[in-house]
């Protein structure tokens, strides 16, 4: 029996919207807390669409997504905003990042990347399962213009979420959904109780952390104002 305590912390943000200029405060955190335990560092949507520098790039998007690989970020999903300018810049955007984006109610077409649906990170003997989600808002499909949407086609998001939780957690010791739903919808799922610990949000900016019919419930604003920090402490395996 070891009695040591060790500390696994995770970092969610959301709805980052190209704020480069606060990733520096980010990687301060992210330094700190890798002084005292592991570090997860996790992303639900919309890094994109709010610095001219990022979304007007010779390569759309990959700035933000440089400063997150330089950071550490472990996983992210997508969020509505990934899409803007199509599937040639998210599918650059999905080839520069070295940590993986899930997210399982998309399905590319027409040769156009897909990410996985979850990926599962262990750490200090825990196997943490992350899902991710992207909003059906824009009837059946993410909001934004229908030419954004070309090459992909999408599945119901609170049906989907909660069927990827129940399938991850046959996987792992802890679920935790990387949701781009919104507010609203992250509470509508807990309803179904899905098995998930945490629903880490984005989408529609507020600010909350919360239990919800079991769930916990966070969301951080929205570029990078805030973030949420779970502190996991392991004691004896």
């Amino acid at each position: 029996w070891n009695s040591k305590e060790r500390h696994i912390y995770i970092i969610a943000t959301n709805d980052i919207h190209a704020s480069i200029e606060a990733m520096p405060k980010l990687a301060t955190i992210v330094n700190e807390l890798e002084q005292e335990g592991e570090v997860i560092i996790v992303d639900s949507g919309d890094r994109v669409s709010g610095n001219a520098y990022v979304d007007d790039s010779q390569y759309p998007g990959v700035p933000i997504i440089e400063l997150m690989n330089n950071i550490g970020y472990s996983v992210a999903t997508l969020g509505n905003h990934e899409f803007d300018k199509g599937s040639k810049a998210l599918d650059m955007m999905l080839s520069s990042a070295t940590f993986p984006i899930v997210c399982a109610n998309m399905e590319a077409k027409n040769g156009a990347l897909e990410p996985l649906p979850y990926t599962t990170i262990k750490c200090h003997g825990v196997e943490f399962g992350f899902a991710g989600i992207v909003d059906t808002d824009g009837g059946g499909r993410p909001l934004g213009g229908n030419s954004a949407y070309t090459n992909y086609t999408f599945s119901p998001d609170i049906e989907t979420a909660y069927e990827i939780c129940e399938e991850v957690a046959t996987k792992c010791d802890m679920v935790i959904l990387l949701s781009h739903m919104g507010l609203d919808r992250d509470r509508e799922l807990t309803k179904l109780t899905p098995k998930c610990a945490w629903i880490a949000g984005g989408h529609s900016h507020d600010i909350v952390n919360e239990e919800f019919n079991g769930v916990h419930i966070s969301q951080n604003n929205k570029n990078l104002r805030y973030v949420t920090i779970a502190d996991i402490c392991v004691k004896g395996g």
